[in-house]
């Protein structure tokens, strides 16, 4: 599990106290939670903004998500969205 910050880095958390992913073939899904009160500001009406909803679209589930990595060592993935 990771967050990201405001520029799009993140650091994995395999576990409380381990940071990183599980070794082996891992999916990644996405979901947008604001944490802020600016974030939250971003609902108009209720509604994600229109570049949230395509990246929940493709990538918010965990059984159609195409982002699947295998995980061998110290490594750094940039996600390309």
């Amino acid at each position: 599990m990771g967050q990201t910050d405001q520029d799009g880095k993140y650091e994995l958390l395999y576990t409380e106290h381990a940071k990183g992913a599980r070794p082996g073939r891992n999916k990644v899904y996405l979901r947008y939670n604001p944490t802020t009160m600016e974030a939250s500001a971003a609902f108009q009406g209720g509604q994600r903004p229109a570049d949230v909803d395509a990246i929940q679209s493709k990538y918010g589930d965990e059984n159609t998500t195409p982002l699947v990595f295998d995980i061998t060592g110290a490594q750094v993935l940039d996600l390309e969205l």
